[in-house]
């Protein structure tokens, strides 16, 4: 009986046969053909390496490129996004700012507004309560005091001419009126350049003949602590020469701010008392006289009598 290692193999047997081929060809052969093909598989060998060395390298530098070219557009990415933020904070906080500078604009010119009409509302209040803007009637004629000529004008300003040779001051009267306590007037009319010591516009109290206001061409204001009954008038000091000098005696409540001149007019409380105590038959000096003691008269009292004188 055959055993298996008895059996023949077709593979084993063409093993050896080549073998003993490789063998045979190796016994022909000299020892310098044998270092040559060993050298030349040798070289074989390593050119295969080699090759397949610098295929691993350059695979691995495409790999590493293609990873830097990714991280640059992360980056890159990145620095776009943090600019846009940058960006939209930026015009976030430019627009916050306009806004906030519009808004303080419109407040201030809301407050602006809301306090011009305030004190429009208190003057034209002022006004119809309690007069016309200028409260000063000048009830004097035209006169000379010292040799100093006082010419009242159509629109009752006061042209002063001459030079006071006298010794004591010329004293031109404007007029006497009621004013009510705790109000305050602004006195004003004077030229500028004036004083104390040389021209002026001042007022006394009739009671006890202290000054009340006096103004030298910047006016000035002041309250009464109870009703007087003040005298206006005009200065000029001894010595003193003017030329032309034109005063343009006011006074006024103090809320109505502008100080430009106007000449006295009636107030509409006036008008109406003279119309009431004409339709009554009482004499307009009793209805003056009942205003006088209520502190509202404006001295219209030459002019509603030839009123009268007429009727």
């Amino acid at each position: 009986m055959v055993s298996e290692d008895e059996k023949f193999n077709p593979a084993s047997a063409t093993r050896e046969m080549f073998t003993q081929a490789i063998n045979r060809a190796l016994n022909d052969m000299t020892d310098a053909q044998i270092e040559s093909l060993v050298q030349s598989a040798v070289g074989t060998e390593m050119s295969q390496r080699q090759m397949a060395d610098l295929n691993l390298q350059t695979a691995i530098e495409s790999s590493v490129s293609a990873i830097r070219s990714e991280m640059t557009q992360k980056a890159s990415t990145s620095d776009v996004t943090a600019a846009v933020a940058d960006e939209a904070a930026a015009r976030q906080a430019a627009d916050t700012t306009v806004y906030n500078d519009a808004a303080e604009l419109v407040t201030d010119e809301t407050a602006a507004r809301q306090s011009a009409d305030a004190e429009l509302h208190d003057a034209v209040g002022a006004v119809a309560a309690l007069g016309a803007k200028n409260l000063l009637k000048v009830t004097s004629a035209t006169q000379t005091i010292n040799g100093v000529t006082f010419t009242v004008n159509n629109d009752q300003t006061i042209t002063v001419n001459g030079t006071n040779t006298g010794t004591s001051t010329a004293l031109f009267v404007i007029n006497d009126i009621p004013l009510q306590s705790g109000i305050a007037y602004t006195l004003s009319g004077c030229p500028s350049g004036g004083s104390t010591a040389t021209y002026y516009i001042g007022s006394l109290d009739t009671t006890n003949w202290q000054e009340f206001t006096t103004d030298i061409g910047n006016g000035n204001t002041a309250t009464l602590n109870e009703p007087k009954t003040i005298r206006f008038r005009i200065g000029i000091r001894s010595g003193v020469t003017v030329n032309n000098l034109v005063f343009k005696p006011m006074l006024r409540l103090a809320e109505i701010t502008d100080s430009t001149y106007v000449p006295y007019a009636p107030t509409n409380r006036e008008l109406y008392e003279m119309i009431l105590a004409l339709q009554s038959g009482r004499s307009v000096q009793s209805s003056a006289a009942s205003l006088m003691q209520a502190g509202r008269l404006d001295a219209e009292l030459s002019d509603a009598q030839e009123v009268t004188d007429d009727a």
